[in-house]
């Protein structure tokens, strides 16, 4: 078979999980997008822009800021000053999380995935209707995506990255795939603890089954028994074969004594 028939063999055979993907996932894909879709619509005609970040509006005390601003770049606005790169890798990243989601079949895997495939679907496609930039330094430029979010407090400089709830789903997705890693990586060493002590218990097992086979072995074994020849010579043999020194003197007496008894009995 030539790797294309084993390719189609394994595509005919791979459990996609498409029932779970359909009720499941599917339903929290399209209201995670719907979400940040709304959300991104709201700001848009309720705030102005604010390129520079200098004019936040307190949403909730010590937690979060609200900051209108296009951002025409990647993440914390790398590739700002190349938009089409930007959006390139933006969809590079969107086709392998929709691949990875197409052939993933594990549960909890698919839902870290449906969270990082809808963030990165829903920032991709609002690209398309987003303003352009109103002012700074890439005042005209299409192509940006919509934040809005601020952190009211400062950890690392937090408080200078401005986002929206499409990269909170993409955190929250992440995050989640960091829990199911750590889950797997505890039940593995969980199950080599047990398979190491089974092993061991298998091993000592083993021992006794032979130990008990040897013993009933012996037990069971037929018990020295008195072999007459035709000379005649009288001979008892132990359990190992061998002939017992005194066992054999003591019935060449007793032989002798049958053979005189029997001279005797002949005589008369």
């Amino acid at each position: 078979m030539t790797w294309i028939d084993n390719l189609k063999f394994w595509l005919k055979n791979h459990n996609f999980a498409w029932r779970f993907k359909l009720t499941v996932c599917l339903p929290i894909f399209s209201v995670l997008v719907l979400i940040d879709w709304a959300t991104k619509i709201a700001v848009q005609f309720s705030m102005d822009q604010d390129p520079t970040g200098i004019d936040p509006h307190r949403f909730l005390p010590h937690f979060l800021k609200l900051d209108y601003m296009i951002n025409p770049g990647s993440a914390y606005g790398a590739n700002a000053s190349n938009a089409g790169l930007a959006i390139g890798l933006a969809t590079l990243v969107t086709i392998i999380a929709l691949v990875i989601f197409i052939f993933a079949n594990d549960k909890k895997w698919l839902i870290a995935i449906v969270f990082i495939l809808s963030g990165s679907f829903a920032n991709l496609l609002a690209r398309a209707w987003a303003p352009v930039v109103s002012g700074g330094d890439y005042q005209g430029q299409k192509g940006g995506v919509i934040d809005f979010l601020v952190w009211d407090f400062k950890i690392l400089n937090s408080d200078n990255y401005v986002f929206n709830l499409a990269d909170v789903w993409v955190n929250i997705g992440v995050i989640i795939l960091i829990i199911d890693l750590i889950i797997e990586i505890i039940l593995y060493f969980n199950a080599a603890y047990h398979q190491k002590h089974l092993n061991q218990f298998r091993d000592v097992e083993n021992h006794l089954i032979k130990r008990m086979r040897t013993i009933n072995q012996k037990v069971n074994s037929p018990e020295p028994s008195l072999v007459i020849d035709e000379k005649p010579v009288v001979t008892i043999k132990n359990q190992s074969g061998n002939t017992n020194k005194k066992e054999q003197r003591a019935m060449e007496k007793s032989q002798k004594m049958r053979e005189k008894q029997n001279g005797k009995n002949n005589s008369n």
